[in-house]
């Protein structure tokens, strides 16, 4: 019995391993692929809208759709990858929809598969080790910053917006843009939404399926709709 399960175990490695081996090879043909596409496509049509300081690259899955009008993306001192995914291949595209802003990113970022982002007369800042899952999304048409080592899980939205102009009677209906502030370390949930003005300070958590309309001290993990405080002193790791 132990020899029939030993020979099993056996089998089953070698069916991971050469699996492990056929993911590399395909994500080897991707990369290269999507180098290709960069230098063909995004580098003639975009090039000049995107500004590498220090040792920094870009990579960006040729699914991938910009739209850039007057605006630039700054890259310092590391790599931003836009649209891949590390374990599988998705068929979520990522979106960069650009008017008159600066997505300036410090260090390494991930914005994964999904991930869409669209900022107006904005400036979305997004600082090292932070990872976006996605489908995420990023509206913005004042400032949205994000600290550093952030992770953040699928399906959340960050609007520093209404998106629709509205007053009470009386008065002139406008939509006024206030900065998102997301410190270092956070752990935004899955399906969470971030409203605009609030900060978030470093180190906290915020619980899956949560509405963020107050700031959140640091270290806090809240939760609910609005979300409240029901954790202090928080430690967390990736």
């Amino acid at each position: 019995m132990r020899i029939k399960e030993s020979l099993q175990y056996a089998t089953t490695e070698r069916a991971e391993a050469l699996l492990l081996a056929i993911r590399l090879q395909r994500a080897s043909v991707d990369r290269f692929y999507d180098r290709l596409h960069y230098w063909l496509y995004f580098k003639p049509f975009f090039g000049s809208h995107i500004d590498l300081i220090g040792k920094a690259d870009i990579r960006i899955h040729r699914s991938t759709q910009l739209f850039m009008h007057d605006s630039r993306i700054v890259v310092e001192n590391g790599v931003l990858s836009i649209g891949h995914h590390p374990l599988r291949r998705s068929k979520d595209d990522s979106t960069l929809r650009l008017q008159h802003s600066t997505l300036h990113v410090l260090g390494n970022v991930e914005l994964r598969a999904g991930v869409r982002i669209w900022a107006m007369n904005a400036n979305v800042a997004i600082g090292n080790g932070t990872v976006i899952n996605g489908p995420s999304g990023i509206v913005s048409k004042a400032a949205v910053e994000i600290g550093s080592h952030v992770l953040i899980a699928a399906n959340t939205s960050i609007m520093d917006c209404d998106l629709h102009k509205h007053a009470v009677a009386g008065e002139k209906p406008q939509d006024i843009g206030e900065k998102v502030t997301i410190g270092d370390r956070c752990w935004i949930g899955n399906h969470v939404t971030i409203l605009k003005g609030v900060v978030i300070g470093d180190g906290s958590i915020v619980a899956a399926h949560s509405l963020v309309v107050k700031d959140v001290e640091a270290r806090t993990m809240v939760a609910g709709v609005p979300a409240r405080k029901i954790k202090e002193n928080i430690i967390w790791e990736p």
